[in-house]
């Protein structure tokens, strides 16, 4: 960068990078979107579900979510890699096809892989921390059989009156026994979890691993999530929908080489948000994918970056632009149109 000393400068644009937040500077292909879906993906990136910190097995956090198998992204940007998103990302890369199939992905709605599902795909764990302190006259203890509430279940609790780590519990089983004394009789202040909620023990922490605070006792409860119909889905370029049907692997069209989508989305959803970075996201991620490489797409970067992608497809076997033909799972018989496929 040669900069004159002869000149006063008051803004100076150093890289058209450098343009953009941190969040916008995770969107490929951003400059080929309009601003309104690069908008909705900044509202949306804050709501996905990742990993949110490296320690999130020692944390004792009101709740948080933590994808199982987050992926880094096949097509990324270079700040995504400074601000190191790559490596704690939010969200994992498939295959995706842009076609109406079966009727349940009419507008905005997403058809899912059961089999992709079933393989760990999107599962997450959700976490939810119970807090429970000790004040005048009360005391963490296994309630008297007289005092206790009925249709709960006090069996899990150990010893000391707190439930005890890895134990499956559901909404009638007691974690936290807890009595107080109110005008010289004992209540019963024991608590469940949250109602219709259920999970495994993942971790306590109490007053008696930390003697500087007071009394107090931390028990976190660990609860897998699978998607499941209506859950709601996004791409970083603002195109969002909810899970319309969860389709057996046996049943979604397939290639000639027998790979199966992971998601199909309607091909209605594209032309009218004009979000073309999302379907050069596709096509870049399936080049990137034959030869087992990743892609910078930061903005304003690479002037020919579609001819670029197009020769790597046609020199790999497959139509320049992504198209290929797909068979109907139902029947075998060949989709007699072309059916855009990629990777995002």
């Amino acid at each position: 960068l040669y900069l004159d000393n002869n000149i006063n400068y008051k803004y100076l644009e150093i890289d058209t990078t450098l343009i953009f937040g941190a969040l916008h500077s995770i969107i490929p292909f951003s400059n080929h979107d309009p601003y309104v879906r690069n908008l909705w993906c900044l509202a949306q990136a804050k709501q996905a579900v990742g990993m949110y910190a490296t320690n999130f097995n020692k944390r004792m956090d009101t709740f948080s979510h933590v994808l199982y198998y987050p992926q880094t992204p096949i097509v990324n940007t270079k700040i995504s890699n400074l601000i190191n998103f790559n490596y704690m990302s939010g969200g994992s890369n498939v295959i995706i096809a842009i076609a109406s199939y079966t009727g349940y992905n009419q507008e905005d709605s997403i058809i899912f892989n059961k089999n992709s599902l079933e393989r760990g795909l999107f599962k997450s764990s959700y976490y939810r921390t119970y807090v429970e302190y000790l004040e005048n006259e009360e005391e963490f203890i296994i309630p008297d059989s007289q005092i206790r509430k009925s249709g709960n279940n006090y069996n899990k609790l150990d010893v000391n009156g707190i439930v005890k780590n890895n134990t499956y519990v559901n909404d009638n089983d007691i974690i936290i026994g807890k009595v107080s004394k109110v005008d010289g009789k004992n209540l019963d202040k024991s608590i469940t979890i949250h109602h219709n909620d259920f999970g495994v023990v993942d971790g306590i922490y109490s007053h008696e691993l930390d003697k500087t605070v007071g009394k107090f006792c931390k028990v976190r409860i660990r609860m897998e999530r699978t998607p499941e119909f209506a859950d709601k889905f996004g791409s970083r370029h603002g195109l969002k929908g909810v899970v319309g049907m969860i389709l057996d692997q046996e049943d979604m069209p397939f290639t000639k080489d027998g790979i199966v989508p992971d998601i199909i989305m309607n091909p209605h959803g594209v032309p009218s948000r004009m979000s073309t970075g999302h379907l050069l996201e596709c096509l870049t991620g399936k080049s990137c994918s034959l030869l087992g490489s990743v892609y910078d797409a930061s903005p304003f970067e690479n002037t020919n970056e579609l001819e670029n992608i197009t020769n790597i497809l046609e020199t790999s076997g497959y139509e320049q632009y992504g198209n290929e033909i797909l068979y109907n799972g139902y029947t075998g018989e060949q989709l007699m149109v072309s059916i855009f496929t990629g990777v995002q």
